[in-house]
């Protein structure tokens, strides 16, 4: 693998979480230790066809733990749609130009402390209600120089993405380690290889701040910040 360089990025804030970040990708640093949000998607509402939406639980093999990091630093606690229209756009554009790391676990309610999970085996679900790593997403993005309009180089990972995560704990806060190789496929010369470790610690976010803030239609039929019925997911700015 390209990139011998250990690089620990450290950020303890209040409200923030705390994200210890080792290793590189080639030589480039994940910057995404300003924020972690961290939530369990356990709920949806059903469109009831009466005009009614029902709020029902998941069960747990549906349920969905998300992790996301970033680049800027803000409270993941406040509710986005509740800001200033002029505010919320400038967040969110200030989101939108940093870094990111995005991490999904299925059967996110069965997690444990003491657990060792895995992304999704080729040969298929774990046993039971194991929970597993469904996806990670990893956006590197370049800020352009001066008044340049574009970077001069625009990072790329590899597609081949192996992520583990060994969990501390659940409760009253979320923590552990999450290990992530990445390399680069044979087409992919230019792509970026490395191993990174992400340590932290952050506090669960209420499932419709987490939705609202950064999975908008994570409800289903219904906006998780408007309560109101859509027919069908679109595109959300503030999403990851």
């Amino acid at each position: 693998m390209r990139g011998q360089v250990v690089v620990v990025v450290v950020a303890l804030l209040a409200g923030c979480g705390d994200v210890h970040v080792t290793g590189t990708l080639g030589e480039r640093v994940l910057r995404c230790t300003g924020t972690v949000a961290v939530w369990l998607d356990a709920t949806s509402f059903q469109d009831q066809g009466d005009g009614s939406f029902e709020r029902v639980e998941r069960v747990t093999d549906a349920t969905e733990l998300h992790l996301e990091f970033f680049e800027p630093v803000f409270d993941p606690a406040v509710d986005f749609g509740a800001l200033p229209a002029g505010e919320r756009t400038a967040l969110v554009d200030d989101i939108s130009r940093g870094d990111q790391l995005s991490i999904t676990v299925r059967r996110g309610e069965a997690l444990r402390p003491g657990d060792d999970i895995a992304s999704l085996p080729e040969q298929g679900l774990p046993p039971e209600v194991l929970p597993f790593v469904t996806s990670t997403l990893i956006t590197l993005r370049e800020r352009a120089v001066d008044d340049a309009n574009y970077p001069e180089l625009i990072a790329r990972p590899g597609t081949e993405v192996t992520t583990s995560f060994a969990v501390d704990e659940t409760a009253p806060s979320l923590a552990g380690t999450i290990t992530i190789e990445v390399e680069a496929d044979d087409d992919e010369d230019a792509a970026l290889e490395g191993k990174l470790a992400i340590e932290f610690n952050a506090e669960l976010l209420p499932e419709r701040i987490g939705e609202c803030n950064f999975d908008r239609f994570g409800q289903g039929d219904v906006d998780a910040c408007t309560l109101v019925g859509v027919e069908a997911p679109v595109a959300d700015a503030g999403g990851g």
